[in-house]
């Protein structure tokens, strides 16, 4: 198929056609005396500008009709354009006209063409001089397939490699901008080349960890080898690695079906057997459970997705429901512990609340203890709680009973510390208590400290105890004996972390500091902070610190350097009460009514969880609790402005809990949860 000039003007149309006329026709001299200054005008007119050719566009037609008829009157003329046949000839015509590129050939022949069916229509009855015309029309139209001759790629061919760059170089030259584009087509797939399918596979798995996973799943979409690379299971083994992303994840949502399924059980115990397993699979069913479309056979990739998928919900995505559960009147709540699925409460109106943290639930209501509670441990089925009656409890939280009550305390009791069936407790009367909860007896009395013992840690092995008289004592729990005191501290000691190898003590004296609990030295001295150091959590060698001068630290342990100060514009304006962190997010709640969530990597503020409208006016978060990917916040006030209650985010959505409770907003306020969510997968590629 012949291909389309650029020659698009009546311009050069007539310049190419006169041109090749005057050529063809040049045996006969008083006829190519005629054609000759009108071609050397319109060969001039071919270089003009694009607003002179549109002015000249009619003088140019007139030229070139006045061409045709002149040329078409003479047979001897039509001989030449019988002979116009032999390809040399025709060739040789061209050049000599002037017309050299491709275009400009293709384009003469086809207004050649053109003219010369009119005369055939306007003398029908000549039908030798119409078969001589269909015979260069036949040679006009084979013209572009014989253009290129063997003769000349054999020549070509026979160019050494420098030749061959001269020759190529000159006739590209030649060209014009479609013919310079075509080449460019022609050649560009012929360079693509892919390299990453040369390498060995182990090192495109390695150099492709170096990728973001991100891009990743557009690399797959390349082609088929790349899509079977980007879904190795060791490449996104080495991202889980590299990105610290726990395979557990995973299980927990097993874990979490399961609880749903007997949460759902427990709650239709009028049904029977039958109709509850009816109910159960109908349940699943319906269950959005967005992490069924994922690629079961790369779990790998599924915890990626997994762990992205929760990661845009903490940051960004719409704040998920949550559960408001209503508690304790109008007191304090004390003390607060998760695991997970349920949620303890203490507070000083004597009682101890149980919920389910799926359904929001309330399972058991614990009372017994005859002054506030004060201190709390939860592990497994068992609860343990320490009171201003002096006394420690044991509860079975399946079934909502005391199992025992340890006495022995002349005062308060203020800290707790579990492990396994060993309870650690701390009293105002100085004392440190060890107790077996399965018997209800006591084994040990430590005896040391000459104040209240405001804190306590237990690994199973050690004792570790932070006292109002300035220090902390090591103890051997099951031999009562006191291994190491640690004195450093100028101010009561509040808070205590102990990871089996290292403690790390906070002061009333604004310091922290980290010590080693086999030897009793001081490894670093923390300082920044400026009030008391209201709570710490570690993680590895990562030391988060809240302090009532309403600033968050993030510490190295290694070097005991401060990494950042979650302060700047989006800080607490007042104390901060609590704090939790993963490997991810720092969490801190204070007494100015907000729940913020910070970059645990970078120390930049990423948004408010929560913030209750009576900030700022006696309304706070006493304190919060995080179990994986969902959060318990206590909130209250104690002169009345707002309600005391507890408010469950679940970070991990779209889950298989459904909630049909109220939902509180970034705002505070509550508001009835009647949007429908879109699947797990719609919910992952939009974001």
């Amino acid at each position: 198929m012949m291909m389309t000039p650029d020659l698009n003007d009546d311009s050069n149309q007539a310049s190419t056609l006169a041109t090749a006329l005057a050529s063809l026709t040049q045996a006969n001299l008083t006829q190519a005396n005629l054609i000759q200054a009108p071609v050397n005008n319109l060969k001039r007119k071919n270089f003009d500008t694009d607003d002179n050719e549109t002015n000249d566009d009619d003088n140019h037609k007139i030229t070139v009709s006045s061409l045709i008829s002149t040329t078409l009157k003479s047979s001897s003329n039509c001989n030449n354009f019988k002979n116009a046949k032999s390809k040399p000839l025709v060739d040789q015509h061209l050049q000599f006209s002037g017309i050299k590129t491709r275009s400009q050939r293709a384009k003469a022949m086809l207004l050649l063409k053109s003219h010369v069916e009119k005369a055939d229509e306007s003398r029908p009855h000549d039908d030798l001089r119409n078969e001589e015309c269909k015979d260069l029309i036949d040679s006009l139209n084979s013209e572009p397939v014989s253009m290129v001759h063997q003769d000349w790629l054999d020549a070509f061919d026979k160019f050494n490699a420098k030749q061959k760059m001269t020759a190529l170089e000159k006739l590209l030259e030649l060209c014009d901008h479609t013919h310079i584009k075509h080449v460019h087509n022609y050649i560009e797939p012929k360079l693509q080349r892919d390299y990453i399918s040369e390498l060995p596979r182990e090192l495109i798995l390695y150099l492709l960890t170096y990728i973001r996973p991100k891009d990743l799943f557009k690399l797959a979409q390349v082609s088929v080898y790349w899509n079977q690379i980007a879904n190795d299971s060791i490449l996104w083994k080495n991202i889980c690695k590299k990105y610290r992303i726990n395979m557990s994840i995973l299980s927990d949502k097993c874990s979490v079906a399961e609880s749903d399924s007997d949460a759902e059980t427990d709650e239709a115990g009028s049904e029977s057997r039958a109709k509850k397993l009816r109910s159960n699979r109908k349940t699943k069913i319906k269950t959005p459970c967005s992490y069924q479309f994922l690629n079961s056979y790369n779990p790998y990739k599924r915890a990626y997705l997994v762990d992205s998928n929760v990661t845009r919900n903490w940051c960004t995505r719409q704040l998920p429901p949550g559960i408001i559960l209503k508690s304790h009147d109008e007191h304090v709540i004390t003390c607060l512990k998760f695991d997970g699925k349920r949620v303890v409460s203490g507070s000083d109106d004597y009682t101890l609340k149980v919920w389910c943290a799926q359904t929001g639930k309330l399972l058991h209501t614990l009372t017994g203890h005859t002054g506030g509670v004060w201190a709390s441990q939860l592990k497994d089925n068992i609860v343990v709680s320490g009171s201003t009656d002096r006394s420690v409890r044991v509860w079975d939280i399946e079934a909502g009973v005391c199992v025992h009550v340890l006495t022995g305390h002349t005062s308060t009791v203020r800290c707790l510390a579990l492990d396994g069936h060993v309870c650690i407790s701390g009293s105002r009367d100085s004392l440190l208590r060890v107790w077996d909860v399965e018997t209800g007896q006591c084994m040990q009395v430590l005896r040391g400290h000459q104040a209240a013992v405001r804190c306590v840690c237990f690994d199973g092995k050690y004792v570790v105890s932070g006292s109002y008289d300035f220090t902390i004592r090591v103890w051997d729990p099951f031999t009562s004996d006191c291994i190491h005191i640690l004195e450093g501290h100028i101010n009561r000691v509040y808070s205590l972390l102990f990871d089996g190898s290292r403690i790390v003590s906070g002061s009333l004296d604004t310091t922290i500091i980290v010590w080693d609990v086999h030897s009793g030295g001081i490894i670093h001295k923390l300082t920044g902070h400026h009030s008391l150091t209201s709570g710490m959590q570690i993680r590895g060698d990562t030391l988060v610190s809240g302090n009532a001068d309403s600033t968050v630290k993030i510490w190295s342990l290694k070097t005991g350097e401060c990494l950042h100060t979650l302060s700047g514009c989006n800080k607490h304006m007042s104390a901060v009460t609590c704090l939790a962190f993963n490997d991810k997010f720092v969490v801190s709640s204070s007494d100015d009514g907000t729940v913020k969530l910070w970059n645990l990597e970078t120390g930049e503020f990423i948004r408010n969880l929560l913030a209750l409208d009576s900030g700022g006016r006696g309304g706070g978060v006493w304190r919060i609790s995080m179990h994986k990917n969902k959060l318990v916040c206590a909130v209250g006030s104690r002169i009345g402005v707002e309600e005391t209650k507890l408010i469950l985010l679940d970070f991990d959505w779209p889950s298989t809990s459904q909630y049909n409770q109220p939902v509180i907003s970034s705002g505070g306020q509550s508001r009835a949860h009647t949007s429908t969510r879109t699947s797990g997968l719609q919910q992952i590629l939009s974001s």
